[in-house]
């Protein structure tokens, strides 16, 4: 069965502060299901944030640029947002990827570096491993291009603005939806 995943999105400069971002996403998401409840966030050895006192709503955050966002589900999730920056692009490439995946971007003078970044980064936080936990141990494209599949995992790119890449990984990934907050 696809799960369904809800992306809150706010303002990195929004009124609402940051610590409260979660508890407020949290309650739309559940529909008052835990009315009350604190939303206590807890953080495993690796640093993956987690819900102690209500272990089956999963989420994950990312901010970048100007927006902050955190994606809820049933089942572990890992999301990332990138704002596409100039840089040294094939340098980072050859440090934290691995060769295919360098190769693949070269042969595109590194055009989607932030779709590859971003697919790793939510690949760990799924998982709940780290950047140094070997995040060029894996690869999320290769010389026939991006994947959508890794293991156990679906890969999901999905539309955002112009010049930023986002990335939301599940086991299996159904419906997702957005909610722009203010």
């Amino acid at each position: 069965m696809k799960e369904d995943f809800t992306i809150y999105i706010y303002p990195a400069d929004s009124d609402v502060p940051a610590s409260q971002r979660v508890a407020l996403c949290a309650d739309d998401y559940t529909q008052g299901l835990y009315h009350g409840q604190p939303w206590r966030v807890a953080r495993s050895l690796r640093g993956k944030p987690y819900f102690p006192d209500v272990p089956q709503v999963h989420f994950s955050i990312s901010h970048s640029g100007a927006y902050w966002l955190c994606a809820f589900g049933a089942q572990p999730v890992g999301i990332d947002l990138q704002l596409h920056q100039a840089g040294r692009l094939a340098q980072i490439a050859r440090r934290f990827f691995n060769e295919e995946e360098d190769r693949y971007l070269a042969k595109g003078d590194y055009y989607d570096f932030f779709d590859v970044w971003t697919a790793k980064e939510s690949y760990v936080k799924f998982t709940g491993k780290g950047i140094g936990d070997g995040f060029g141990d894996f690869r999320v494209a290769d010389a026939a291009g991006l994947k959508t599949q890794l293991d156990d995992a679906r890969l999901c790119r999905l539309p955002f603005l112009k010049d930023y890449s986002l990335c939301l990984c599940a086991a299996q990934v159904g419906v997702v939806r957005m909610v722009y907050q203010e």
